[in-house]
């Protein structure tokens, strides 16, 4: 059932909470390689707004 879209991680469950967080890095590991990491551009609106909310 391990297939490349749907890999399986095994997880020692000898302790609850060190496997909570293996099991938690490796579900945002495998989230992360498909949400691009750098932010939008900036709308130029939205960068006037501020600016005057500034005093900028």
């Amino acid at each position: 059932t391990d297939t490349a879209a749907a890999p399986w991680i095994a997880i020692d469950g000898n302790h609850k909470k060190a496997a909570r967080i293996a099991a938690l890095t490796a579900i945002a590991d495998r989230l992360e390689q498909n949400v691009p990491m750098d932010p939008p551009p900036l709308d130029p609106a939205v960068e006037a707004v501020a600016k005057a909310a500034l005093g900028l």
